[in-house]
């Protein structure tokens, strides 16, 4: 980020100038790379809804950064359906960007069993299950994507979008998550609210992301696991 805020639309990403910043919305346990951050965090939580500065409270404790990677994504999807997110879905993802490429996921599904690990072995990234995907765009393109699922999926499109909205979710989310380190990472959100996100989850994601790298740690011990199940980009 380069003294912009961002706002999330659609398939692309739209910057707006900067204004005042606002140094209220600092806290010392916050290791951020650019002012922005915290000037678009704290706009964020004048918007109406759930509140995404809780959401960072608990992001920020030095209990969740010690974490380890299951851990951490099963805390972070019941801390969102806590704090009143209309999540149901949430997935974190990441890949290693040498080679050879590795990589792993876990995904938490409110009132459903929750998915610790899942690994993408070498050569995964030729899968079908990973090329074409959500997740394949994001680590290309850096943007964020979304798909509204209760508007219609094309016929061609990934078969994770299919599978997406014939579980009944009407919106998802792929955002990537700025990593420190030489690691690759993106924050899957879906719903199953009637209409989908609004434009204030939109914004309150996209600054959440823009702040899980400080937990780089939790999010690359996954690395050092010993992985069994191959996967691919959606499964």
């Amino acid at each position: 980020m380069d003294g912009r805020a961002l706002i999330f639309e659609s398939k692309r990403v739209r910057r707006v100038s900067n204004a005042s910043f606002l140094r209220s919305a600092w806290t010392p346990r916050m290791s951020l790379n650019s002012e922005t951050t915290a000037f678009e965090l704290a706009c964020a939580d004048r918007l109406s809804g759930w509140s995404v500065v809780e959401v960072i409270g608990w992001l920020i404790d030095p209990n969740t950064r010690g974490q380890t990677f299951a851990e951490f994504v099963l805390s972070l999807g019941t801390t969102l359906r806590q704090k009143g997110a209309p999540t149901v879905r949430v997935r974190l993802s990441a890949r290693t960007v040498e080679e050879p490429i590795v990589g792993w996921s876990s995904i938490w599904h409110f009132g459903r069993k929750f998915e610790p690990k899942r690994a993408g072995l070498p050569g995964f990234v030729e899968t079908d299950a990973y090329r074409g995907s959500p997740i394949e765009t994001v680590d290309i393109t850096g943007e964020a994507y979304r798909a509204r699922l209760e508007r219609g999926i094309q016929p061609d499109a990934h078969r994770v979008l299919h599978e997406l909205a014939e579980s009944g979710l009407t919106d998802y989310l792929v955002v990537p998550v700025p990593m420190p380190c030489q690691t690759k990472a993106s924050l899957s959100l879906a719903t199953d609210r009637l209409g989908g996100f609004n434009d204030n989850d939109m914004k309150k994601f996209g600054v959440l992301a823009a702040l899980m790298g400080t937990c780089s740690s939790a999010i690359e011990s996954a690395k050092y696991e010993q992985h069994e199940d191959q996967i691919g980009g959606e499964e």
